[in-house]
């Protein structure tokens, strides 16, 4: 019998050209699919018309912050892990309640060996 594993599906939203595409790149090594949005409502958008095993949500974006995105995606789908990034920490604080939605918040700049234990973990969850 032949079994296939299904392919993990990720969707990187941030409007950071260069994070969209270490990330892209990292997942794509581990065979992961990824899908990318440049702004909260973009990902918002994909978040309804797909569906993703994880959701990496940037904080600070235009047209929809990625606190609003959040909160919109958790209306959505309760489930889903999101790991927010952000640079900053005074966005943090200031949403702490609404962040507490995310399942894990991690500051940039990061280093890629703990995201992808954080990803991998979240993943290991879902399953």
């Amino acid at each position: 019998m032949n079994v296939t594993k299904k392919k993990i599906n990720i969707l990187i939203v941030d409007d950071d050209e260069k994070i969209r595409e270490l990330l892209q790149a990292v997942f794509s090594d581990m065979e992961y699919t990824c899908d990318t949005a440049c702004d909260g409502q973009a990902g918002f958008k994909k978040t309804v018309n797909a569906s993703y095993d994880l959701i990496i949500l940037d904080l600070n974006m235009p047209l929809m912050n990625g606190v609003d995105c959040l909160k919109a995606i958790r209306q959505v789908d309760p489930l889903i892990p999101i790991i927010v990034i952000t640079g900053f920490q005074d966005i943090v604080e200031e949403n702490k309640q609404t962040l507490s939605l995310a399942n894990s918040i991690i500051n940039k700049p990061f280093k890629i060996e703990a995201f992808i234990n954080a990803v991998q973990s979240l993943i290991r969850i879902k399953k």
